[in-house]
């Protein structure tokens, strides 16, 4: 489905065709475009301010409609910035939201209280202590200059070394533009880092190809930011015209047409990157109507993607009937519902009640993964089961064969048991290289590198906390 405008894909959009030299249209003075400007504020009172000034910023003129004060109340005694009810997954929504919050205040030459200011870039620094991509540097970096206090070396060590481990690299489901946007926006990348991540990057400027409107802004800005001309963005420009249409607002597209699960895992995805979900999956989502105690899964995706995007009230009643729905024995067939739903109700703060399992044989390829998929997830009885040597010996023996799922579980699993041999992170990256790049969008891993498997929303999940955990450039 594809909902009526979308505020970020607009703002991002317009904010490419400024970057690129060409006219922006202005859209916020027509009644469709200020109406969603406006709701999407009352929606979220952070981003909703910090797309307006985006906005404003893109259009060179104020749109009336900025309030910077309003983002005060979301501070929190703990010193970050989150909007009321937020459920993160981790820290990385928190960061981004904490940036937004700064920027907007900086723009308009506010400023917090000494003591609040202070809990902040306290908050930051632990942060910075614990980066695990190139963009949670960048962001990190930014709210440290909104703050106006010295960013620990750290963040820009972080993405110097990272620049200088990838840029020979090229970008082909090998490193995301994403990342790159990240360690070049955190970083100082030398004249011949320049020189090479230019190289890279001109495929991508001259033909972008299917691309969402945050990676074009963010080839935009990383282009302009390793000294290049604006006049090669003419390709990025024309795809942001057209995707803005005669009104010059664009049309979000919802993720639900794949499903309520597949919805939760994208909106995740978008969140543990710091970006804002479409309203139009908010508003489809709510209405979808599933019972939870015929349909559990999809119930608990619903209820954590609404989580996950605005305060979290959970009708308790109902979240304990899907609960009660779940299996409490699992066997080899129910192992992946077992996965999600572990993964669901861990984003929710609640586990999946003990179970039962079935006669794993490990001495299988079938009982071996299934050992260690439903350990990652949270079994103890599988936990029990699976010895860290034999895991390491198993990937060792024939890792070539493992596909990105299993991956994700050996290194998840070894991380929480802190176990992760640096010894495999050679080629336990390299398998990661090559899942990535999927559809065209570097953001997605594929389940299997180099076959026609077809993304996986789940697995991209995994792999994009996993892959934090390995070593750069070793």
């Amino acid at each position: 489905m594809r909902s009526a405008v979308s505020v970020s894909d607009t703002v991002y959009d317009d904010l490419t065709l400024k970057l690129a030299g060409s006219p922006v249209p202005a859209p916020w003075r027509t009644s469709t475009g200020a109406a969603a400007l406006d709701d999407f504020a009352r929606q979220h009172p952070v981003w909703g301010q910090w797309f307006i000034a985006m906005a404003e910023q893109a259009a060179g003129a104020s749109s009336g409609r900025l309030d910077a004060r309003s983002v005060l109340p979301m501070f929190r005694e703990a010193g970050y910035f989150s909007e009321p009810g937020e459920n993160s997954a981790d820290a990385a929504g928190e960061v981004a939201e904490t940036q937004a919050a700064l920027q907007v205040l900086a723009g308009s030459g506010l400023h917090l209280p000494d003591h609040d200011a202070e809990l902040v870039d306290q908050w930051l620094v632990t942060q910075a202590s614990r980066i695990r991509y190139p963009v949670q540097a960048c962001t990190l970096a930014k709210a440290f200059t909104s703050l106006a206090t010295p960013a620990p070396p750290g963040i820009a060590a972080y993405a110097n070394d990272w620049m200088a481990a990838h840029a020979t690299t090229g970008l082909n489901e090998v490193t995301a533009l994403s990342d790159t946007y990240g360690a070049v926006c955190a970083g100082t990348p030398s004249d011949e880092t320049r020189k090479q991540l230019t190289v890279a990057l001109t495929p991508y400027v001259d033909r972008p190809g299917q691309s969402t409107s945050l990676q074009r802004f963010q080839l935009a800005q990383t282009w302009l930011a390793l000294g290049n001309d604006a006049s090669r963005l003419t390709a990025l420009a024309a795809i942001a015209r057209s995707d803005l249409g005669d009104r010059g607002l664009a049309g979000g597209k919802s993720t639900l047409a794949g499903g309520l699960l597949p919805t939760y895992f994208a909106t995740k995805i978008e969140r543990r990157s710091g970006h804002g979900t479409d309203p139009a999956v908010e508003t489809a989502v709510s209405q979808a109507s599933v019972d939870p105690a015929t349909d559990p899964v999809d119930y608990l995706a619903a209820t954590a993607t609404l989580c996950e995007i605005r305060a979290c009230h959970l009708d308790q009643t109902a979240v304990d009937k899907a609960v009660s729905a779940l299996p409490r024995h699992i066997d080899e067939h129910d192992v992946q519902t077992y996965v999600d739903s572990a993964g669901i109700l861990g984003s929710l703060r609640m586990r999946y009640p003990e179970v039962t399992i079935g006669d794993f044989d490990k001495g299988t390829e079938t009982g071996f993964f299934g050992l260690l998929l439903l350990a990652r997830a949270g079994s103890e009885a599988a936990d029990r089961q699976l010895s860290t040597a034999e895991i390491t010996a198993a990937w060792r023996a024939h890792g070539d064969s493992w596909d990105l799922r299993e991956i994700n579980a050996m290194v998840l699993l070894l991380q929480s048991r802190h176990s992760l041999d640096p010894g495999m992170s050679d080629a336990v990256r390299d398998r990661y290289d090559r899942s990535r790049g999927c559809a065209g969008l570097d953001v997605l891993y594929a389940t299997d590198a180099g076959t026609d498997s077809g993304c996986d929303l789940s697995a991209t999940l995994d792999a994009i906390e996993a892959v934090g955990y390995l070593p750069h450039g070793t």
